[in-house]
This record gives C-alpha cells, structure tokens and sequence, in this order.
C-alpha cells in the first residue's frame, strides 16, 4: 500500500472514529422502545382540550382552547394544575403534583406556581402497572370550567418480540454481502463496499426518521440530523473526494449505518416501538443497517489489504563513458 493511500485511508477511519464519539457526548437518543403502552380513551372530541399521552415517559400533555379554564385534580381530589387563558399553574402545596415532579425540592411551597409552557407531567397514576397484568385503567378527575369530568384511558403491556429472528436476519445480510469477498477482482470488493455501505446508512436514515417524527420524540430528532449530516459527508467523499478515499468512505457509510443500527437496539428488547414507521419496519431497517454495514467495513479492510505495492522505483541510468 502506497504511503499516499495509507494516509488517506487512515484519515478516514480516523474521521470515522472520532466524529461520532464526539457527537454522542452531545446527543443523547433518549427511550426508543418501551414495554407499556399508555392510551387516552376519553375526553370527547368535543371538550375544550386535548389530551395526549407519551408512552415513553408516561407523561400527559394538557391544552385547553382559549377562553375556558381547566383545573386538574390530584390523587387525593386537591387541586393540582390549572390552565386557563393566564397559563399554567401548579399547586405547590399539591401532593400529586410534588409525586410528578412539578414541584422543586429545595424551599418551602405555598400557594399557586407560574408555569412557562404547555401543562406537562408524569401523573402517579399512569406510573403503575401490576407485574403479570396485561392492562389497566386509569383516571384523572377534573374541573372544566367548574363541570367535573375526567381523563381516562389505560396501560396495555406489549409483548416483547422474539430475537433470535432478527439476529438471524443479519448474520444472514452480513454473510452474503461478504460474499464479494470470495472475489480477487479488485473492482468487485470496490463495487461492494459502495452498494452495502450505500444500503446500510439509507436503512439507518429510514429508521431514524420514524423515530424523529415521532410526536414526543426529543434526543432522537438531534440524533437524526447528526446522521444525516455525516451521511451526507461521507456520500460525498465516496462520490466526489479523491480516487484513494472513495472506498474508504464507502466503509465509513457502513460503519456509520452499523453504528446507527446497534444503537436502535431498544427495539429488538421491548414491544412497543416508539415511531410513526410500523414496528416491523423499524426492526427491519434496524437490522439491515447492521448487516450490510458489518459486511461493508469487511469490503472496506479487504480492498485496502488487496492493494499491490508499487513497484519500486529504478536507479537513474549511469552516463556513458
């Protein structure tokens, strides 16, 4: 190997180790699959709010239409929050709303706290499911506009799916994408370091694109522009960037798509996957990320340790006496 290529090479990899390590100190991918499912079965759509649920948090959200006040009540029927056309407030003397952390610590509370933003907490009542339940309901009273009604809904516990599957999937995908291994063509192992590095961060993408459009989706939406920005720079090395590197990038798509594809490992170990995409879509486009990325990085090494040496270079000719 050229001391050229070796140095183009080792930037690459370098890049490719360095890069994400220092964005997963800054991003943090938060919960992607949960075991527990959170419904909101009522109000009405006609109420003066709305209700929402995330699954991952167990946390409400609370909207109330403009003109209309909404006073949520606590586990023990005190008054907890109350949303009206002024914003939120909390009760600070509220035990429930001590339980959801509404709260601070720190310093004696009395009387009704100002809130910045929407009405959000983790009500204790969503917080429990009994172990061999398989679902459960809950309720939450409330006061709108003086009217008592409530929020109800349940908490249905997914079955975890089986992973041997999935496993057996990529070994599958990363065997016969090594497959171009078994060729001495130079240009093949070439060829195939770009398609399956090329497959391996597109899954990757699609994966975390239904996680980042997810309603309640926070980390994971940062964690996808990351991918795509690195997505799009390596693309661009294996495109446009100097004939020594483009292998080279190609590699780092794979490793970038196995990276991205290990790191979605919450869904193979929890039922409940936390994406607009289907369940099984996202396993699948997690599990292809894996293989294909796995066999292009095997592509990758392999090229590079293939290269012949150059010759080396003749003595000058001495002159004629």
């Amino acid at each position: 190997m050229s001391a050229r290529v070796a140095l183009a090479l080792g930037g690459v990899l370098a890049t490719s180790l360095a890069v994400p390590g220092v964005a997963g100190a800054h991003v943090r991918i938060g919960t992607l699959a949960v075991d527990v499912r959170v419904r909101v079965l009522s109000p009405s759509q006609h109420a003066p709010f709305a209700v929402t649920a995330d699954s991952g948090s167990r946390s409400l959200r609370l909207e109330v239409e403009q003109g209309h006040r909404v006073v949520v009540l606590g586990y023990l029927g005190e008054p907890m929050l109350r949303i009206d056309g002024r914003g939120v407030e909390v009760n600070a003397a509220s035990p429930t709303a001590d339980a959801s952390g509404l709260v601070a610590k720190s310093g004696k509370h009395t009387g009704w706290e100002q809130r910045d933003g929407a009405a959000v907490w983790r009500d204790p009542r969503l917080q429990g499911l009994p172990s061999g339940s398989e679902r459960a309901s809950w309720s939450i009273p409330l006061l709108v506009d003086g009217r008592r009604t409530q929020i109800a809904g349940e908490l249905e516990r997914v079955p975890r799916p089986t992973v041997w599957p999935w496993l057996l999937l990529a070994l599958a995908l990363a065997g016969a994408g090594s497959l171009f291994a078994l060729s001495r063509e130079q240009h093949r192992l070439r060829e195939g370091c770009v398609v399956l590095g090329g497959v391996s961060t597109l899954a990757a993408m699609v994966a975390a694109a239904g996680f980042a459009f997810e309603p309640h989706a926070t980390g994971s939406r940062v964690a996808a522009v990351y991918l795509l920005l690195f997505a799009v720079g390596g693309a661009g090395f294996a495109v446009f960037g100097p004939q020594e590197v483009r292998v080279a990038a190609a590699a780092w798509l794979g490793l970038l798509g196995l990276m991205a594809g290990l790191a979605f490992g919450q869904v193979f170990l929890h039922g409940f996957v936390l994406s607009v995409l289907p369940a099984a879509v996202t396993r699948a486009a997690a599990t292809l990320a894996v293989g294909s990325g796995a066999a292009a990085c095997l592509l990758g090494g392999l090229f590079y340790a293939r290269l012949e040496p150059a010759p080396p270079a003749l003595p000058p000719a001495l002159p004629r006496r």
